[in-house]
């Protein structure tokens, strides 16, 4: 066990509640830059020249379902396993070929023609969230501009009702922590059912 593996950091790092993570990145980049947590049950890579590598190496796969699966406690697979599912078809976890798919399927929506229709909108909503943020005023840029701005585009490309957005984000912010950071132990807590959209 490394040193740093024993401080009051690293283990709200493995909860997902460590504010200011980069401090911890740094030791770790020095003591044991291509870490093994057992606690999180998978491989922290904190140097730049190793993660380019790693990357770019065909033995690797962005597939996670086997490391979501076995981070789990026995009874809260079979009751996730439809998330799961899920989530192993999203474009991020998959490699070529069907990544290769979807990428072009999903370029040849997004057209420059059909985001310069959109940018007269996204202005607005950008104009909005900034104009709501109190000024002289310390802000969370994240939290406060770039998800509000990107969950109201995106509810409004999928048709998805005002009242139900922040359900929508809520929902959306849950499974992209879980996804991105590599656990779905927080997802039953955090999960709440959105209202049903009116036809």
């Amino acid at each position: 066990m490394k040193e740093f593996e024993k401080t009051e950091e690293y283990q709200l790092f493995c909860e997902e509640r460590l504010q200011d993570p980069y401090p911890l990145f740094s030791r770790m980049r020095t003591e044991d830059p291509v870490h093994w947590s057992p606690q999180m049950k998978l491989w922290l890579i904190t140097r730049y020249d190793d993660v380019f590598i790693a990357l770019r190496d065909k033995r690797l796969s962005a597939s996670r379902q086997a490391m979501y699966e076995q981070a789990l406690p026995e009874e809260m697979k079979k009751q996730v396993a439809p998330l799961l599912e899920h989530l192993k078809n999203w474009l991020i976890f998959l490699d070529p070929p069907e990544h290769t798919h979807l990428r072009r399927l999903i370029n040849t929506a997004f057209t420059p023609k059909m985001l310069e229709h959109l940018r007269p909108r996204v202005q607005q909503i950008a104009e909005a969230n900034l104009a709501a943020i109190p000024a002289g005023e310390p802000f969370d840029l994240k939290r406060s501009f770039s998800l509000p701005l990107s969950a109201t585009v995106i509810c409004e490309m999928l048709g998805i009702p005002p009242q139900n957005r922040d359900a929508f984000q809520r929902a959306n912010e849950t499974l992209g922590r879980s996804a991105y950071v590599g656990g779905l132990s927080c997802v039953n807590t955090r999960l709440r059912p959105m209202t049903p959209c009116s036809s």
